[in-house]
This record gives structure tokens, C-alpha cells and sequence, in this order.
């Protein structure tokens, strides 16, 4: 039950975050119900081919647009433009109700640039968290003055999300090994509204709806470093580390409430491929990042170390409409950073098909590549559990 205290002004972001833990459990619907814990659900800026070899996308064969690996551009041949769309169905079991939803979003755009003596230059707009969702309880309030009881339903809503833009330097040193680098600025705001309605029957007059909310704007800083070993015709590796830095909250002008700092944790990212023969590969990768001390900035709620790996494996053999495709399988594991602080920590498991198709292609290089990536996954809290279906589309257009 939530209390007076927390649904009246000033409203710092702090206490909306709190907020919306004691709120649940109710009709909830958004990207996702746990996005409503912390500060959100965390979104790896991955393409569909990376979503299918397992979700790390570390040491993958080609050439890549990729945020959580800056070395995986090292070689590119072509100027190239990649996006990636993502299209979530969801489902979602809460103290016995089952709730469903379905959400769309564009986790990763980019453009890669290769200049001479320099090596390949990039620029990069991606998602980093999610905080996208709406929440709504039904109780009986006991009104001050008369003593009397009037049904409520209290609403709240959360609009918004942080994104990281970032530029990136990608350099071969030598036939084994490429490094990258890539600096930049956390961007994105968040809207949360809390609105409190009477049943005017009950009451017998009619009662204004009470609201309150406010909005911040994210700023901060962001730098990654990478390395990538390739033994060439047998395997690949890569391993990188991100500085996750202050992640700051600032209210706007027209939002009467604080803002916080939250430190974003470093990350470290290790994986790698292995190639069984020219049109076999196998892919895995280890994720490692810790949120507790995120966690300690926010009531109700804990952070807590995220370990997550995945496996993949990749036939480029296949042929589709006399075009060279490739099928895919993956598997991913681990946890989410935050958590209600009365539950375990949010596990999350998913399998994965893939497939990608040259689109365009001269002898030498590839002009436009389609590719996609089926999830079928599960999240579990302890009190809530979810499962969900995600389609990831990803188009590389080079040569422009």
C-alpha cells in the first residue's frame, strides 16, 4: 500500500522509484513489469545476428556496428548504416492475474566510416535502460474527517528511458589483433505521473482527481575499450571493458523535486568464436557488471551483480531465394541488476533462432544484409513471473 507521503509534491525520482515497488501488485502493463524496478530494465544495444549467437555478441566472425564491442569494426571495407528494430510480446503472471502487452522499440542506430590511416570511425545512438510503464491499484481509503470508506485507484505511469550516443575509433595494429575505443554522453528523460481517482459514488459528490509527477532529463559520461585476437581460419576473441560512470537525474524546470546521481556500474565483457569449417561457427560470451551499489540510492529496491553468458552457433551455408542466408541458435542465461528488496533477484533465460539473408552483395562485399532473431524467454522474481516473445530486425546498408 502506498503511502500519503509518497503521493504528494515535491516528487524526487528517487521516491517515484520506491513508489512504484509498494504499488504493485495490480494491473500492469509496458514494456515490462519488472522495467519498473530500479531504474529500469537494462537494453544491450546487440543486432539481430548477435541476439541469435546468445546475446553477448563478443569475438563474432565480420565486421560489426557493435557499442559493447568497439574493435568490432577494425576491418570494415564499406561506409555502412545499421538499425535495428524490436517488436516484444508479453505475458506476465502477478499474485494470480495474467496480464498481457506488447511493445516496440529501436534499441540501436549507427554509422560506420572507414578512414585512411585512421582506421574506422563510428557513431552510435542505443538504448541502455528501459523505464517505459504503467501500473494502476484498486483499494478501499479511509477518507480524514468523516471516518468513511471510498473506493480508490491509484495510477502510475513511467514514459521514458536512458540512451547512450557514442563515438568510436576501431584500428587493426596487426594481422592478430584490432583494438577500439569509443567515448560518450548518456542522454534521455523520463515522465512519471501518479494520479489518484474516487469513486463518486461512494463518496457521494464528486472528487477532483489528485495528480502529481514530475520529469528529468539523464545526462553523463561513458567511455568503452576493447581488443579483439584473431587467429585467422580457426578463432576469434574479444574482450572489453566500459566505464559506466555517473548517471545523473536532473529534475526539469517545471518538476518540483531533486534529482539524483546514480553510479552506473563498469562492465566487462569476454567472448569468442571457433570455426569448425567455412560455413560452421560456434559462439559464446560472459557478461559481468555489479548494480549494488546503484541499488543503495533507492528505497525498497536492491542492485546486485549481474552475470549473464550465452552460446550460439552459425551455418552460413544455406541459400534462400538464391541468395547466401545463414541459420542460427542460441541460448542465453543470467540476471537482471534490481530487484524488490523482499525478493530474489530477477533470473532471465531465453532460446533464440536466427536467420540472415545478402540482400545485395558484389564478389568481394556484401551491399545490404537482412537479419532476424526470434526469442522465446522467461523472467522470474519469485512474485512475479513473465514470459515473452521478441522479433529484432536488423538491415545493414554499405557502399552509400
Amino acid at each position: 500500500m502506498m503511502s500519503r507521503s509518497r503521493c504528494r509534491p515535491p516528487v524526487s525520482i528517487a521516491m517515484a522509484v520506491s513508489a512504484c515497488v509498494v504499488l504493485l501488485p495490480g494491473s500492469v502493463t509496458g514494456q515490462s513489469v519488472l522495467s519498473a524496478y530500479g531504474f529500469g530494465t537494462p537494453l544491450e544495444p546487440l543486432n539481430a545476428r548477435a541476439l541469435a549467437l546468445g546475446g553477448v555478441g563478443m569475438g563474432l566472425p565480420g565486421t560489426a556496428l557493435a557499442p559493447q564491442d568497439p574493435s568490432a569494426s577494425a576491418d570494415l571495407v564499406l561506409p555502412a548504416v545499421v538499425f535495428t528494430s524490436q517488436t516484444t510480446w508479453h505475458e506476465t503472471t502477478e499474485s494470480g492475474q495474467l496480464f498481457s502487452s506488447t511493445s516496440s522499440r529501436f534499441p540501436a542506430i549507427g554509422v560506420m566510416y572507414p578512414v585512411e590511416r585512421i582506421g574506422t570511425v563510428s557513431v552510435s545512438f542505443a538504448g541502455v535502460l528501459d523505464q517505459n510503464w504503467s501500473a494502476s491499484q484498486q483499494r478501499l481509503l479511509t477518507l480524514e474527517g468523516s471516518g468513511t470508506q471510498a473506493r480508490v485507484t491509484d495510477s502510475f505511469e513511467s514514459e521514458g528511458g536512458v540512451s547512450a550516443l557514442r563515438v568510436g575509433v576501431a584500428r587493426r595494429l596487426a594481422p592478430s589483433l584490432a583494438v577500439g575505443a569509443s567515448v560518450g554522453t548518456y542522454l534521455g528523460n523520463v515522465e512519471r505521473r501518479f494520479t489518484r481517482s474516487f469513486d463518486s459514488l461512494e463518496v457521494e459528490t464528486t472528487v477532483p482527481e489528485f495528480r502529481t509527477g514530475g520529469a528529468w532529463d539523464y545526462t553523463g559520461f561513458i567511455a568503452s575499450l576493447g581488443a579483439t585476437v584473431d587467429l585467422p581460419q580457426v578463432a576469434r576473441i574479444s574482450a572489453s571493458y566500459s566505464f559506466g560512470g555517473d548517471l545523473r537525474a536532473s529534475p526539469t524546470s517545471a518538476t518540483d523535486g531533486a534529482g539524483i546521481t546514480l553510479g552506473m556500474p563498469s562492465e566487462f565483457r569476454l567472448g569468442g568464436s571457433a570455426l569448425l569449417s567455412d560455413q560452421l561457427a560456434l559462439s559464446a560470451g560472459i557478461f559481468y557488471a555489479d548494480y549494488a551499489g546503484a541499488g543503495e540510492s533507492l528505497d525498497d529496491v536492491d542492485g546486485a551483480a549481474v552475470l549473464r553468458f550465452g552460446a550460439g552457433a552459425e551455418w552460413s551455408g544455406a541459400s534462400v531465394l538464391g541468395k547466401r542466408s545463414a541459420l542460427r541458435f542460441g541460448y542465453r542465461a543470467g540476471d537482471l541488476p534490481f530487484h524488490r528488496a523482499d525478493d530474489p533477484q530477477v533470473s532471465e533465460s531465453a532460446l533464440v533462432g536466427g536467420f540472415g539473408m545478402n540482400l545485395m552483395e558484389t564478389e568481394a562485399n556484401v551491399i545490404a544484409r537482412l537479419d532476424l532473431a526470434l526469442e522465446k524467454g522467461s523472467r522470474d522474481s519469485g512474485s512475479v513471473a513473465e514470459d515473452f516473445w521478441r522479433l529484432s530486425v536488423s538491415l545493414r546498408v554499405s557502399g552509400f
